[in-house]
C-alpha cells in the first residue's frame, strides 16, 4: 500500500492530555448548516482524526476536529471555529468511501458524475460518453 502524507493545518494539545485538530477554511461570508455538515466536507476532517490517532497512537476519543472559517467579506465576527463530530461510526464510513473510490481508480472504472455534465466542455458532443 502507498504511503499517504496529510497536512493538517492546526493540532493543539490542551493541559488535560486531549487534541483538538482544526482545519482553516477561507470564504466569503461563512457557511450555512447544510454546508457545515456535508458528507464529503466533513470527511476530510475523519480522514485527519483517524491517520492523526494512528501515526501518534492516541486513543480518538482524546481527538476533537474543528473547521475553522476565515471571512474575507465579513466586516465583524469575521472568524468562527465550529466543532465536528468524528466518531467511530463516520471516521469508518470514510475509509470505506476512500478504499472504493480508490478501488475504481485503479481499475480505471471512471463513473460519470452526471450532475456536472452542463458545466462540461465535451457536453452534447462527440466524446461525451
Amino acid at each position: 500500500m502507498k504511503q499517504i502524507l496529510i497536512f493538517i493545518d492546526l493540532v493543539i494539545k490542551t493541559p488535560d492530555d486531549r487534541y483538538h485538530i482544526i482545519d482553516w477554511k477561507t470564504c466569503s461570508w461563512g457557511w450555512n448548516a447544510q454546508r457545515k455538515s456535508e458528507k464529503m466536507t466533513v470527511y476530510q476532517l475523519s480522514f485527519y482524526k483517524n491517520y492523526f490517532c494512528e501515526k501518534h497512537n492516541i486513543d480518538p476519543d482524546n481527538v476533537e476536529t474543528y473547521f475553522a472559517l476565515l471571512k474575507r467579506t465579513a466586516k465583524k465576527n469575521n472568524a468562527e471555529i465550529f466543532k465536528v463530530t468524528n466518531g467511530k461510526k463516520r471516521i469508518a464510513n470514510a475509509i470505506d468511501l476512500l478504499y472504493r473510490a480508490l478501488t475504481h481508480i485503479n481499475s480505471k472504472n471512471h463513473i460519470k458524475n452526471k450532475l456536472s455534465c452542463k458545466r462540461c466542455e465535451f457536453y452534447k458532443t462527440s466524446h461525451c460518453p
